[in-house]
């Protein structure tokens, strides 16, 4: 009995050897601002490993995907409306018009209300409250990249988009 207890230690030094060594890395790939002006308007970007070279030095490393969301400034310049708009994700940067982003893409936030002549700020933890179909977006990470859709609802949009941002949480390999 008097050995066993001498090597737990070391024997649970050795099991959580594995969690020293890996962790979590934060990457923040930052968009160009956009504006929106009618409801068949979009702005497309593209996010991808090539393009982030935060997410290119680590892509050996990705264990899987922790976490992902966005943030941004939305501005609504119309005085007289609220605005409404929703984002979409999807593997072809070449769709056309907002009406095949929303029949060809996946939404990944919606319900965002912008009230007339207002500002929203969404913070990452803000965007929780819009965030659907998470586990394809985490699927689109790990594939190396996706293009990313805003599209505006109604006829009488005009907003601005400023700092827009995803921001994903990978964990790395030990």
């Amino acid at each position: 009995m008097k050995r066993t207890t001498k090597f737990l230690p070391l024997i649970v030094a050795f099991l959580f050897a594995g969690c020293i060594v890996t962790g979590n890395v934060l990457i923040v790939i930052e968009l160009e601002d956009a504006g929106l002006q009618t409801g068949e308007d979009f702005k497309v970007w593209e996010v991808s490993k090539e393009k982030s070279s935060d997410w290119k030095e680590h892509e050996d490393d990705i264990n899987h995907v922790v976490d992902i969301g966005f943030s941004m400034i939305i501005t609504n310049n119309n005085t007289a409306n609220a605005a409404t708009g929703e984002f979409y994700i999807s593997k072809n940067g070449n769709l056309a018009n907002a009406s095949q982003v929303r029949a060809n893409g996946i939404k990944i936030l919606g319900g965002i209300e912008v009230a007339p002549g207002a500002t929203k700020k969404i913070t990452w933890p803000d965007s929780y409250n819009y965030l659907s179909n998470f586990d394809i977006l985490k699927q689109y990470v790990m594939d190396g990249g996706f293009w990313v859709y805003a599209t505006g609802i109604g006829t009488n949009l005009n907003i601005d988009i400023k700092n827009p941002a995803v921001i994903l949480t990978i964990n790395a390999k030990p």
